[in-house]
């Protein structure tokens, strides 16, 4: 019994989780449009702030990051880099 309670429950949550992502992308994506808009040049990321996205990127497959993500392609791609090459110094790490 409770192991159908509990794929009951991990069903709910990874459809909500799933829905969740969906809205805020869209809210991501309506909010850098705006954005664009109102200044006539595309929504970019500092390098801090993608030094900081990066480090909460960590963890995520590429093609997970490219599915939530509202990055511009170039911006995306910065990112990716900045995660595989900060993993590679903590492998370097004593």
């Amino acid at each position: 019994m409770f192991g159908w309670l509990k794929k009951r429950l991990v069903t709910w949550a990874e459809e909500h989780q799933r829905l969740e992502t969906a809205r805020l992308k869209k809210k991501s994506q309506r909010l850098s449009e705006e954005i664009e808009q109102a200044t006539g040049q595309p929504f970019r990321l500092t390098s801090e702030e993608l030094r900081k996205l990066a480090e909460k990127a960590k963890g995520m497959e590429r093609e997970q990051l490219r599915e939530v993500s509202v990055l511009h392609p170039e911006d995306l791609e910065k990112l990716i880099e900045e995660i595989d090459s900060a993993e590679d110094r903590s492998s370097e790490a004593p």
